[in-house]
């Protein structure tokens, strides 16, 4: 029978969360489970995914609705593996010793709750997953309830899992519709007040006024491309054009961003202007986001520089540079869907960069150093398969 820790026996050691079960030894703690009808009937009636982990983090228990997270859609396969490894996390599937061993991992808050709750306590936390799975990147934002029970003598750990995805991204759409969009719009009624004093210059008015419903627009097609990409519905267009043009276009529009006040955005020189088949829209998207972040992790007065390179195999690499550093827990979470370093209800930025550049053949990477500053670089291949 199944009892509810309200202490822990012995909190889990390091050896203990490094280690893994054996086959034998999983399928004897899965029996406590299978065995217990009232609590079977119990953890299957729980709408979510649920899963029951040992002192190893192994899985020795997994519901009906966990089913969803295997890659062949059975409980089954998920027995003995860790959390980390069912969701096919990038972290987990790229270490040889599995989920909780990549430097990321000290970070994961699935990770942090299911330990504390092997230690005995009931812990609540959000996680963000970033799937290895399936031709585009996949992220996944999580709420964790984690509570130890004592089953037979050993120690075991409930994880509930709730996606809270769409919570994350409605809050990061109500920013930029509610905040950003309103600020942009709140321009128009001071401009057509302006437009009113004959003593006024109506040309340069009328110019401001373009540039503040070109950038309401561009957050508009920006929000509507995230979302066509995320459900697998964004169409790649091939066109010729050339990538300084493209650059240089991106980099007009950032200026006249309210975040560009104050701050220098260079062009390199040389700029290398080589041909290019692909999508330039989505190309343009991608440079705006990395600008844009450039300019808003710059201070006042800092400079912002960009350029585009011939690469290797006869790819295209264009580079983002400004003056700051990441801070290192920060570098390990980039590119993760919801995570900002904006405040609440911010987000999506270089994850959606990097989920862009997926439809491009494109690569992101980044290196951000006290002495050099950080660089951004996209690497595109001169033709891309629509």
């Amino acid at each position: 029978m199944c009892d509810t820790a309200s202490k822990p026996s012995t909190s889990p050691s390091a050896e203990d969360l490094s280690r893994r079960s054996d086959a034998a030894t999983v399928q004897d703690q899965r029996y406590h489970f299978v065995l217990d009808q009232t609590a079977r009937v119990l953890l299957d009636a729980v709408p979510g995914p649920l899963l029951v982990i040992n002192r190893h983090r192994q899985i020795v228990y997994a519901n009906t609705a966990a089913a969803a997270l295997a890659p062949d859609a059975l409980p089954e396969s998920l027995f003995g593996v860790r959390p980390g490894e069912a969701l096919a996390c990038r972290q987990a599937l790229c270490q040889e010793e599995g989920c909780g061993h990549a430097e990321a991992c000290r970070l994961c808050g699935l990770g942090q709750a299911a330990t504390d709750g092997l230690a005995g306590a009931e812990v609540i936390n959000e996680c963000r997953v970033s799937r290895a799975e399936g031709e585009h990147p996949e992220s996944l934002d999580l709420r964790v309830h984690v509570r130890p029970i004592d089953v037979a003598g050993e120690r075991f750990a409930v994880v509930a899992l709730s996606d809270i995805g769409d919570e994350k991204r409605r809050a990061a759409l109500e920013h930029i519709f509610f905040h950003d969009l309103i600020n942009t719009v709140g321009c128009f009624d001071g401009f057509l007040d302006l437009l009113g004093d004959p003593r006024g210059n109506h040309g340069d008015i009328l110019t401001l006024l373009r540039m503040a419903a070109g950038q309401a627009l561009d957050e508009i097609r920006g929000q509507q491309l995230l979302l066509q990409a995320e459900n697998g519905a964004l169409r790649v267009k091939q066109e010729f054009f050339l990538s300084a043009a493209e650059l240089r276009k991106a980099a007009d529009i950032c200026r006249s961003h309210p975040v560009a006040e104050e701050r220098q955005l260079l062009l390199a020189d040389p700029l290398f202007d080589l041909p290019l088949q692909s999508d330039s829209t989505l190309l343009r998207r991608i440079l705006h986001n990395l600008l844009l972040n450039a300019l808003e992790a710059s201070p006042r007065k800092g400079t912002v520089t960009a350029g585009c390179r011939e690469g290797q195999a006869g790819s295209v690499v264009f580079s983002v540079h400004n003056e700051g550093v990441i801070a290192p827990e920060v570098q390990l979470q980039l590119f993760q869907r919801s995570f900002t370093t904006k405040g609440p209800g911010r987000g999506l930025g270089t994850y959606s960069i990097r989920l862009l550049a997926g439809y491009l053949g494109a690569t992101v990477a980044f290196t951000s150093t006290a002495d050099s500053g950080t660089e951004f670089t996209l690497t595109l291949p001169k033709s891309v398969r629509a």
